[in-house]
């Protein structure tokens, strides 16, 4: 929890994310830190998958899952919308990850070749990809999965 002059300092953009955490997910579910700017954190699940983290940037907000995933979410995604309204749409896009992942709807593919990482995507339980190599790893955030897209994922 964030003291009062810790929000006294927060710019519009980590306002709404926390606005849209707190709608999204139970209480006691992330810690949240000021440096320079907002880190929300929910500690790993699964020490397979790792944590997932959220910083809040000018123009975007960064998330990470583990040590493999990264991703942003840019207000430039919303330039039909005003600022404010670009701000509470990364926001929502933001939180509604964050929600999705902690249910299980989403996997973390990490890639592998000769040992060497070679990408990290994630994609939603139940929709068709590309099968994974024998070196791919597939991640929900309740721990590892077994076979293509998961033996647990697939479409019920």
């Amino acid at each position: 929890m964030l003291n009062p002059d810790e929000l006294d300092r927060l710019d519009s953009l980590s306002r709404a994310l926390r606005q849209a955490l707190e709608s999204r997910l139970p209480p006691g579910t992330w810690t949240e830190r000021v440096r320079d700017h907002l880190e929300i954190h929910i500690p790993a699940r699964h020490a397979e998958t790792g944590d997932i983290t959220a910083t809040v940037n000018p123009g975007h907000v960064t998330l990470s899952v583990g040590r493999y995933f990264l991703c942003h979410f840019p207000l430039d995604r919303h330039e039909q919308l005003s600022p404010d309204q670009a701000e509470l749409a990364v926001a929502r896009d933001t939180a509604q990850y964050f929600a999705d992942f902690l249910a299980d709807r989403i996997v973390l593919r990490v890639s592998w070749r000769k040992g060497r990482l070679c990408s990290a995507e994630t994609y939603a339980r139940g929709i068709r990809v590309s099968p994974p190599t024998p070196e791919d790893r597939e991640y929900a955030w309740s721990g590892p999965l077994d076979g293509p897209y998961g033996a647990d994922s697939a479409p019920a």
